[in-house]
């Protein structure tokens, strides 16, 4: 077997990967509403894709430096250019690609168009998600226990789980994250905690109101 072979198709189907996961990663939802509506695309969640793009990019990038080693006289020659007998130090098609390199590099921190419309795009795209998939109340929500998340939105713990157990979900007390519950239940959290607040956001209201008239009256 050639190992400059190896080296090479290991470089071209991990930037096949590399590709695929960047891609996957630029249209996802933010994070916080990936982790909260239980986000998957073709049967893996954002931390599956994030833990892919990963470990492809630096298989992608050891398999790049082995090549570069492997091919070496070859790099060099590519880097300079001999002209009438001198050796210059870099060629124009090296300066070209280092300018271009550079250009995007630069272009992107200093966020100059057209390379913040890429930027914009994954923004659009992430928010359009979240418009579809919803918001956590704050983040991580689903890490939070039932109790717990039922208390920090001015909720009832008992009745939160009532209504969970009223709607034939399996959940043994208030101790669970939402996370686990969603698991059991084959669910996401964001169903969850709808279930939860089920008929207690009326009473929050009326609760809100009776003290907004009680100050006032006072």
């Amino acid at each position: 077997m050639s190992l400059k072979k190896i080296t090479s198709l290991t470089l071209l189907f991990s930037f096949v990967v590399l590709t695929v996961s960047s891609i996957v990663l630029y249209v996802m939802p933010h994070g916080r509403v990936a982790f909260w509506a239980d986000w998957h695309y073709w049967g893996l969640a954002k931390a599956g894709w994030d833990n892919i793009h990963i470990n492809s990019g630096i298989l992608f990038l050891a398999a790049a430096c082995l090549h570069v080693v492997l091919n070496w006289s070859l790099v060099l020659a590519y880097v300079r250019k001999k002209a009438r007998g001198a050796r210059r130090p870099m060629s124009g098609e090296c300066a070209g690609a280092l300018g271009i390199t550079l250009a995007v590099v630069v272009g992107t921190i200093l966020m100059l168009p057209p390379f913040t419309l890429t930027l914009e795009l994954s923004d659009t795209l992430k928010d359009h998600g979240e418009q579809k998939y919803g918001t956590p109340p704050y983040g991580h929500a689903e890490l939070s226990s039932v109790e717990v998340l039922s208390r920090r939105m001015g909720l009832d713990p008992m009745i939160s789980v009532r209504n969970l157990t009223d709607s034939g979900m399996t959940v043994t007390d208030g101790k669970q994250s939402l996370l686990e519950v969603a698991k059991a239940n084959h669910t996401t959290p964001r169903e969850i905690y709808d279930v939860m607040r089920r008929d207690q956001r009326e009473v929050k209201k009326r609760g809100m109101k009776r003290q907004g008239a009680a100050a006032h009256g006072s």
